[in-house]
């Protein structure tokens, strides 16, 4: 019996066994490196119907496809892993010489994976971010594509592709090719689009693979000076004595500052009234003017507390914010409230392992220069440097989070 692998004629022979290093050597030769050789064309393997009918193929058919598999497939981790464990436990190749070859010609995947990672990058390299020049995110994709230019001698090019609440530059991040050319700077928006927008054209968890977590940092919980109330234990008394007369404003249906303030009157089981703003700007003229007694808005806003416009009684994450010791957290009050507003960088799924890991150390290695620690710092952020798993799970926790809030408040955003 013989099976036709890209034009070579291998032979099975059921009862015989590699019987000798110059056997396998011969075989690596003629199946395995071919194999590598052939990876680069771009079929992707992991669309075709092909891997639907996985479970009535023979072994030498699962082998054949392996041969014609694509880069996208192998370097897939699931595709990898399930067609992996397919072939080497199905019956056909119980015998010794047919399981060698398949293990060697998934070995060759994995050099080919290495040698990529070797040169790369070695071209210009994309960092999209889903909003427009000028806020938080494109500082941190400006901050970080700066250093990695100079540490790659390549231009990383920034490209802002604003609108649907950073869904649309997430979809285009989603669409690129998966070779480690394209990565994606992303927010809180993110995660929280994943439950409150209808008919993404992407999957948040399945269509990108994360990178690293580059930093976060508070919300504060602003009043106007006006407000009689100095702490998160009196607004919570005072709301629920008056519910729903404090207004707390936000910039627009389903943002940080919109979905903090829901969150916060869940969990403290009060009524505030919302108002929405068309963006940040005027939702600080809004909460400076008095128009609103209070917000959740991001630590940029902190300025305007030394000169008495405005005051600041808590911060939303987790522990105190080093930057502002003095300043208790709101889950100090309110059991369980936590809230950050980090940026992180993902790419396109089927993006090698050994690019992926190749980009965590080299932004990694940039998070700890002088400069870009004082560029953070300068403006509240702490750095955080996450592995690829911790922010993989950190963003299946976030999309949950916000899921509840989201469902439970019943807002959705076509």
């Amino acid at each position: 019996m013989t099976a036709d692998l890209w034009g070579l004629e291998v032979e099975h022979r059921p009862n015989r066994h590699l019987t000798s290093r110059k056997d396998a050597s011969h075989t690596a030769s003629n199946l395995g490196f071919d194999f590598a050789r052939r990876l680069g064309e771009t079929c992707r393997a992991c669309m075709l119907p092909e891997n639907q009918k996985m479970a009535q193929c023979s072994g030498w058919e699962l082998l054949e496809l392996a041969a014609k598999a694509p880069r996208h497939s192998f370097f897939h981790g699931s595709c990898t892993n399930k067609l992996g464990r397919k072939i080497m436990n199905i019956s056909d190749f119980a015998n010794g010489s047919t399981r060698s070859l398949a293990a060697l010609a998934l070995c060759c995947l994995g050099t080919v994976a290495l040698a990529q990672a070797e040169t790369y990058p070695n071209q210009n390299v994309r960092s999209i971010v889903g909003f427009p020049p000028g806020g938080t995110v494109d500082f941190n994709a400006r901050l970080i594509g700066n250093e990695l230019s100079e540490l790659w001698d390549v231009q990383v090019v920034i490209e802002n592709i604003g609108g649907s609440g950073s869904a649309l530059g997430a979809a285009a991040a989603a669409a690129a090719e998966p070779d480690g050319y394209t990565y994606l700077v992303v927010s809180p928006a993110h995660t929280i689009n994943a439950s409150l927008r209808n008919n993404l054209p992407f999957d948040t968890l399945n269509d990108f693979t994360a990178v690293t977590r580059l930093a976060a940092s508070p919300l504060g919980l602003y009043l106007n000076p006006s407000v009689p109330i100095e702490s998160v234990g009196e607004l919570v008394d005072y709301a629920r004595e008056n519910p729903g007369e404090l207004n707390f404003g936000y910039s627009g249906v389903g943002a940080s500052t919109h979905l903090s303030l829901l969150m916060f009157t869940q969990y403290a089981d009060i009524e505030i009234t919302g108002v929405p703003y068309q963006g940040g700007g005027p939702l600080q003229t809004a909460i400076l003017s008095g128009e609103v007694d209070g917000c959740f808005c991001g630590i940029d806003v902190m300025k305007h507390v030394p000169d008495g416009n405005l005051k600041v009684i808590a911060v939303t994450t987790p522990e105190r914010s080093p930057t502002y010791p003095d300043l208790p957290t709101v889950g100090e009050t309110v059991d369980g409230y936590a809230v950050e507003t980090w940026y992180g960088v993902y790419v396109p799924a089927g993006t090698p392992d050994g690019i992926v890991q190749k980009l965590y150390s080299d932004i990694n290695e940039i998070l700890q220069h002088d400069n870009v620690r004082a560029a953070y710092e300068n403006i509240g952020f702490r750095v955080i440097g996450s592995t690829p798993e911790e922010l993989a799970a950190f963003t299946e926790q976030e999309i949950e989070t916000w899921r509840k809030i989201i469902e439970a408040e019943g807002i959705s955003v076509e």
